[in-house]
């Protein structure tokens, strides 16, 4: 194989990865933080305070591409009572020109 061939193959490589990873979805850390913003922003967090409830963690369980956007499984860890409770909830993610967006999903 000539080094030009090599070369055209290497460039064709990356520009195939390159385009995968602009159309991707959120990464688990942009999950965690739009939910995490979304929670915070409804006053969910400061009424479950005032109850009590401590949120301890937030893990994605993955997302699935949908109509306008992405449905993420999202785990939400919270301390009551001196009890741990988890419980699994689905959210649309959907992009921003700057972030992405967490809204519940029935």
């Amino acid at each position: 194989m000539s080094p030009r061939h090599s070369a055209t193959l290497l460039f064709s490589a990356f520009l195939a990865v390159g385009l995968a990873a602009c159309s991707s979805g959120p990464s688990n850390a942009q999950v965690v933080k739009a939910v995490k913003a979304g929670v915070d922003a409804s006053g969910a967090a400061s009424t479950s305070k005032s109850f009590g409830v401590k949120i301890t963690g937030y893990k994605n369980h993955g997302c699935k591409k949908i109509t306008g956007g992405y449905k993420c499984i999202v785990e939400i860890d919270a301390v009551y009572g001196g009890k741990t409770e988890s419980s699994v909830n689905p959210f649309r993610l959907t992009k921003t020109k700057k972030w992405w967006v967490a809204n519940p999903m029935k």
